[in-house]
């Protein structure tokens, strides 16, 4: 059955005032991601916190959504409040294991959780047309490294990794991989268990469409036994109801980070994110995105504008930077003509998602060609 994209981009009310290419910075919510969290408020505003054990129930449930999403074991899978505080959970844990392998063009958030607890930090260096190839990710594994940090899709220059080769890459030398994923989640499949991946970490205020205060950390079955857990609360234990301050019979898998309260908004704004996601495809999302970034450099092209993403197919995202003389300027006169793009090193960055249209496209090619003429 053909998608309605007419019908899908209806439900997120900031379309009709912007033309949103503005997703890898933060994306907008529909209206049911809203819904959710403010069904809590309005619980919480009508019956306190009455609701307690209801809220509890629903985290489960969205647990056990996300998990099928990802192909993950629900234990495997925390809630946490975005990207760097997983980071932290994950270099507090990995203390004292060894160097840290970190692509160049990555985020700060990639690093500096690994610095600021002593690790040395080897960076890799991407080729001219800024990718990684698995080749080169391998001969970078020196002896030293133990951790290696990647994100699946580079938020500086929308380059898709071959997650799957380096993550074979990393199996083979025993290295551990800490995968990101805040520029893919909800934009491109994921297969936790198909690509034998030991973490996962993102931030679902971007791809992920649920606002700030929510992320997930997701780290292989398994790999926690024998290391103290790098973050423990009250609701750590296999039965927190009975406020034992002496238990340490925690439970089993990542899940027992979690802090005390959950944040029951943000976690319930997810869950009816990949809701809508898991209704409209993610295969048919992939594909629109896909289709919209070729129709969208396609233009770029032919009115002789320079991309400095990737081309190829298997390399590239709905993330595509344009380099452009005096981007600053060229940004903010675009902002006031309405159309949300970001300023990035290399240049003005476009994303497009499964909500833009060829007509948004359209919309920005006119107003870059008036914009870089003045």
């Amino acid at each position: 059955m053909a998608i309605d994209w007419a019908a899908v981009r209806a439900e997120f009310p900031a379309l009709t005032k912007y033309t949103y290419l503005s997703t890898a910075g933060g994306g907008p919510m529909a209206r049911a991601t809203r819904d959710a969290a403010v069904r809590y408020y309005d619980e919480s505003v009508s019956d306190g916190d009455r609701s307690w054990n209801e809220w509890l129930r629903r985290v489960e449930a969205t647990r056990a959504r996300v998990a099928r999403f990802l192909n993950a074991d629900p234990s495997a899978l925390a809630f946490v409040q975005n990207t760097s505080h997983a980071m932290n959970l994950l270099a507090q844990w990995r203390q004292g294991t060894g160097a840290v392998l970190a692509m160049d063009d990555d985020f700060p958030t990639a690093t500096i959780p690994f610095l600021n607890r002593g690790y040395q930090v080897e960076f890799l260096a991407a080729d001219e047309q800024c990718r990684i190839t698995p080749e080169c990710f391998a001969a970078a594994l020196t002896p030293g490294i133990r951790t290696a940090v990647v994100s699946t899709v580079q938020y500086a220059t929308g380059f898709r990794l071959n997650l799957a080769a380096c993550a074979q890459r990393c199996r083979e030398r025993n290295v551990m991989l800490i995968a990101d994923a805040s520029q893919s989640i909800c934009a491109l499949p994921l297969d936790v268990q198909a690509l034998n991946l030991d973490c996962l970490v993102c931030s679902c205020n971007k791809w992920g469409l649920s606002g700030y205060g929510i992320g997930l950390l997701y780290i292989r079955p398994g790999l926690l036994d024998g290391r103290p857990l790098p973050a423990a609360s009250w609701m750590s234990v296999t039965h927190p109801p009975a406020m034992d301050n002496r238990s340490t019979d925690f439970k089993t898998g990542v899940v027992a980070v979690e802090g005390g309260g959950p944040s029951f908004p943000n976690i319930f704004a997810f869950g009816a994110t990949v809701a809508l996601v898991e209704r409209i495809g993610m295969i048919a999302i992939a594909a629109r995105i896909d289709e919209l970034t070729e129709y969208l450099r396609s233009r770029l092209d032919a009115c002789g504008c320079r991309i400095v993403s990737p081309r190829t197919p298997e390399a590239r995202a709905g993330i595509t930077i344009i380099d452009l003389p005096e981007k600053e300027r060229v940004a903010a006169a675009l902002a006031e003509r309405g159309i949300l793009v970001s300023v990035r090193r290399r240049g003005i960055r476009v994303a497009v998602n499964f909500y833009n249209s060829h007509a948004d496209i359209d919309i920005l090619i006119a107003a870059l060609q008036q914009c870089a003429g003045n």
